[in-house]
């Protein structure tokens, strides 16, 4: 399969609870890559994860801008 983790397009996902959906990724054994991680300057949660192929993905709370 190969190091995706330099893919030139990755997706991201809006989700209601980052935190959350993180420690539900973790207890089924996926691949958190970082995070999660709160941005104080622009208050918004974030995190990147792997899916089963490696290609990254990023999920982030509504208050992203």
């Amino acid at each position: 399969v190969g190091d995706r983790s330099t893919n030139s397009v990755v997706l991201q996902f809006e989700v209601d609870d980052v935190p959350a959906l993180c420690a539900a990724v973790d207890e089924s054994g996926g691949v958190i890559t970082q995070g999660p991680t709160f941005n104080e300057a622009d208050g918004f949660w974030f995190a990147a994860l792997a899916d089963l192929e490696g290609n990254p993905s990023w999920v982030v709370d509504r208050n992203c801008p």
